[in-house]
């Protein structure tokens, strides 16, 4: 389905992809994993922004990746250019780890933010 294309050390680029169908991305559900806006996410929260993408077959390499694993909620740019892709909600005790591990998966501009 998909061809992941590979740094020069040949490591998985965490955002590069190679698309064989591009049909299957209209047919995939990203409502499930969308807010309408920042103001949507839950309040006294911590959540991890790793990525900001235009292209729907990136975003969808990091749902079939990670979201079995972590909570990904996707966040509509107000332009409707682009997508904020977050790891989140996440407790005090969780964001640290979580913000670590995405550094080290290959996320490096990973932060932090703070819903109040």
């Amino acid at each position: 389905m998909f061809n992941i294309v590979r740094d020069e050390l040949n490591k998985v680029d965490p955002i590069g992809v190679v698309l064989d169908n591009p049909n299957l991305i209209d047919e995939y559900d990203f409502e499930k994993y969308t807010v309408p806006s920042i103001k949507q996410l839950k309040s006294k929260s911590y959540y991890v922004q790793i990525a900001v993408l235009s292209d729907k077959a990136n975003i969808k390499v990091i749902l079939d990746k990670y979201s079995s694993k972590y909570p990904i909620t996707l966040v509509p740019m107000a332009s409707g250019k682009a997508t904020q892709v977050l790891v989140g909600p996440l407790s005090v005790d969780e964001y640290g780890t979580v913000l670590n591990r995405f550094k080290a998966y290959g996320y490096k501009d990973a932060f932090l933010r703070k819903i109040r």
